[in-house]
């Protein structure tokens, strides 16, 4: 799970989401060095088997920031990679999201529609990025219907995936993703199904190395155990990331 790309900015990237291109090339250069198998979400969506595939991965990028385009993307196309890039349809062309990440201009809709033209996959990251859980049905159906519709409208095709908002659920939202006709889910540390499944960040802070920890078998077990432990996670990352 991606954020946003682009040069370390001058004034600091205080949520820590923006990856330089380097790292990026870097990153994604060493999945192909180890012979991991970049899949594109028809290919991950189509067969559950996919999941339990032990050097296959899906890459996924949140918000839908401006620098998808203009930064990643050539990044991606050179590798043959076909990220999964899921948006916030009541934002779209605006920079509403996060506005302390640098540059948050979010892609606006001319541009979305290219991409799933050039074959990227957009998917819906709720309507206005509004953390699910505890919301009504009404607020429910807007989330994850309503911005099915919007993305559609968008970008000419349904989008299959859904990404949480900050990455957090309840099963009354899981369960509204799932009727909105959506064929897979994505949170952050939390798996619950095929309507939740947990991925892994890579942010500013990652080097080659941390993201061989990460891509560990047991890394997304551990991660649970130790937030329930708020105090040790910073040292963990720290350790992590060096």
């Amino acid at each position: 799970m991606y954020h946003a790309f682009g040069s370390p900015p001058e004034d600091g990237d205080p949520l820590n989401l923006t990856v330089a291109p380097n790292a990026l090339q870097a990153q994604l250069d060493e999945l192909i060095r180890r012979r991991w198998e970049v899949l594109s979400l028809g290919r991950y969506a189509d067969s559950a088997g996919w999941a339990n595939r032990r050097r296959a991965v899906l890459i996924t990028i949140d918000d839908g920031y401006r620098s998808v385009a203009d930064v990643a993307l050539p990044i991606f196309a050179r590798l043959g990679i076909r990220p999964t890039v899921f948006v916030v349809p009541a934002l779209v062309g605006t920079s509403g999201v996060h506005p302390a990440v640098p540059g948050g201009e979010l892609l606006d809709a001319a541009t979305l529609r290219a991409m799933a033209c050039d074959g990227i996959d957009v998917g819906a990251h709720g309507w206005d990025h509004q953390e699910m859980a505890g919301m009504s049905d009404a607020e429910l159906d807007l989330h994850t219907r309503g911005a099915r519709e919007a993305v559609a409208d968008i970008c000419g095709v349904p989008p299959r995936a859904f990404a949480y908002p900050v990455g957090t659920f309840d099963d009354r939202a899981r369960r509204a993703v799932e009727r909105a006709g959506f064929d897979v889910a994505f949170s952050v540390h939390r798996d619950a199904g095929q309507f939740a499944v947990s991925r892994i960040d890579v942010n500013a802070t990652d080097t080659v190395r941390s993201l061989r920890v990460k891509l560990l078998p047991n890394y997304r077990g551990l991660w649970r155990a130790i937030d329930r432990v708020p105090l040790v996670r910073p040292a963990i990352r720290r350790l992590a990331t060096r």
